[in-house]
């Protein structure tokens, strides 16, 4: 699986600062600036989910390194269908205490998989930290 830890997200955990886990296939988001997110205390690692050439660790074998740092992770609008629902249901499963917010095409009136919550797509990326920090608080 491509994974990408962000310059924010470093091996050693600052209790200060809350891990984010963005799960979404885009190539863009690679090349992404997220100095907002760090600038508002969250820190970034991405991961471009399952696909048919490399299923998602978690959901086959329970575990993935970027999953036990998570303190919470957003399912991408890119991750469609039964990928989205295989992936929630893994990460509600072997982390049942992380938050989950899944992008919902506003457009389309999406709903998100069960158990997770809404992150409006599109949104901007304060909407984003909002949404996320609203997640991580409620789970507090």
């Amino acid at each position: 699986m491509r994974q990408q830890i962000h310059a924010g997200w470093s091996r050693k955990r600052r209790p200060s600062r809350v891990r984010v886990l963005i799960e979404e296939p885009s190539a863009a988001l690679r090349l992404s600036d997220f100095a907002l997110f760090e600038e508002a205390g969250l820190d970034v690692a991405l991961c471009h989910g399952p696909d048919d050439r490399e299923p998602c660790p978690l959901v086959l074998q329970g575990e993935c390194p970027l999953a036990l740092g998570a303190d919470v992770v957003v399912i991408g609008s890119g991750l469609h269908g039964h990928d989205r629902q295989e992936l929630a249901k893994a990460w509600q499963h072997h982390h049942p205490g992380t938050p989950i917010l899944a992008e919902v095409s506003v457009a389309r009136a999406e709903e998100p998989p069960p158990g997770c919550r809404s992150l409006p797509s599109p949104s901007s990326v304060q909407g984003q930290i909002s949404a996320i920090w609203h997640a991580v608080e409620g789970h507090r």
